[in-house]
């Protein structure tokens, strides 16, 4: 089956489905995060960080750019791992 950057492989809408773990992320209590993993780029973080750690969803951002701290590790090499998964 071929997926499109609009529609994922179960045939359903992207915006959709973004909207859905939206919904999802801010009703929950955890957090949840989404990272564009070709580019490192933070897309999303669920209001419920600022609660359950103090920080706004901006902070978290700005931590993606901090050496040293906990997301960039997560994220470091990243988009490198992505090139490669699709070589």
């Amino acid at each position: 089956m071929h997926c499109s950057a609009s529609v994922d492989c179960s045939g359903v809408a992207l915006p959709e489905l973004a909207e859905q773990f939206r919904v999802i992320a801010e009703i929950g209590g955890d957090i949840a995060f989404s990272i564009d993993c070709a580019s490192g780029a933070l897309r999303y973080v669920s209001p419920s960080i600022e609660q359950l750690l103090g920080y706004s969803p901006a902070e978290v951002a700005a931590q993606l750019d901090q050496p040293g701290s906990a997301l960039a590790a997560l994220c470091a090499g990243m988009p490198e791992r992505v090139r490669r998964l699709r070589a």
